[in-house]
């Protein structure tokens, strides 16, 4: 059973993005972001230039057309008067050349006086609709929602790293368990652990660092109960105990430890773990839901009310005006 909440003022269920930081989903109602979008569209002008490549292009402004036949009239009265000149018509060229002088002018005061005016008509034509806003929208809300899909599927597998029961531990494959182990210690209180490689790892496993920094060198033998685990493993860590520079040895099983194991290890100062001790370690972990759990990475929306529906649970709350 997974969190839903509703809107209510648009009375649908609420879409899902990951804050800034990555690490809390943020239920929200596509239509009021949207809405939010479009007024902040409607007051703050440079935000429009954002849609310009999805809009549909709008036509030349009759404002340039002017400008640029202005430009060229000039040019040929220049062509003109350069004719005159060349002729020897001084009239002519006299004329021309306070007609293009004219010209000039009007073209800097048009540049000045209506460029602004050009300016704001391209503005109000990148204005989208809030339908548009909506469809522009679509694939970005979709990218949300994998995100969210892709951090869930992080947090379900930490979640039954933390609350998986001993049927689910005895169908690990080797290298599962240890990294369930890893993770198993840390909960208990070690500052860091990493895996090993699956070869060439000299019996240890992993290598933990505990609340008092030392370096621990683990071995993990998930075995049925009916294999004992032998005094070869306890004679295997404690070699990787000192070519990993570890000041203690551990070893962890889902089984037991023959009675020359126990000794060894006795002798040796190597901490074993057996299947009791295991549970014992697991059990000391608060257990919780998947709900929870997860309820703990949202950042709720306010005055959350449940309601009940044949699917889902659904929330739906006061939203605030924008």
């Amino acid at each position: 059973m997974a969190y839903y909440w509703k809107c209510k003022k648009h009375n649908e269920v609420m879409k899902e993005k990951l804050d800034e930081s990555g690490t809390k989903i943020i239920p929200y109602c596509s239509h009021c972001e949207c809405k939010k979008e479009y007024e902040e569209a409607l007051v703050d002008t440079s935000k429009r230039f954002k849609y310009k490549s999805i809009l549909p292009k709008h036509k030349t402004l009759n404002v340039r057309i002017g400008y640029q036949l202005s430009i060229v009239l000039c040019m040929v009265l220049l062509f003109n008067i350069l004719i005159a000149v060349i002729i020897e018509k001084e009239i002519s060229a006299i004329i021309g050349c306070s007609f293009a002088i004219f010209l000039l002018l009007s073209i800097s005061i048009h540049d000045m006086f209506f460029s602004k005016l050009a300016k704001q008509k391209v503005l109000d034509k990148l204005l989208p609709t809030l339908e548009q806003i909506k469809e522009i929208n679509i694939e970005k809300f979709r990218m949300y929602q994998r995100e969210v899909n892709e951090y869930k599927e992080r947090l379900k597998r930490q979640f039954m790293y933390n609350n998986i029961d001993f049927k689910e531990i005895d169908s690990l494959d080797g290298f599962k368990f240890e990294e369930y182990i890893a993770k198993l210690l840390e909960n208990l209180g070690f500052s860091k652990t990493y895996v090993t490689k699956k070869s060439g790892d000299f019996g240890a496993d992993i290598i933990a660092i505990d609340k008092n920094d030392t370096r621990v060198a683990v071995q993990c033998k998930r075995y049925g109960t009916q294999n004992s685990v032998g005094n070869d493993a306890i004679q295997q860590i404690y070699s990787a105990m000192g070519y990993f520079d570890c000041q203690k040895a551990m070893v962890i099983t889902t089984s037991y430890f023959s009675k020359p194991a126990l000794q060894m290890a006795q002798k040796l100062g190597v901490e074993l773990w057996n299947r009791n001790t295991l549970t014992e370690k697991i059990a000391s972990i608060t257990k919780e839901s998947w709900n929870e759990y997860l309820s703990k990475y949202y950042v709720y929306p306010h005055n959350p009310i449940p309601l009940s529906n044949d699917k889902f649970n659904y929330v739906k709350y006061e939203s605030v005006e924008r």
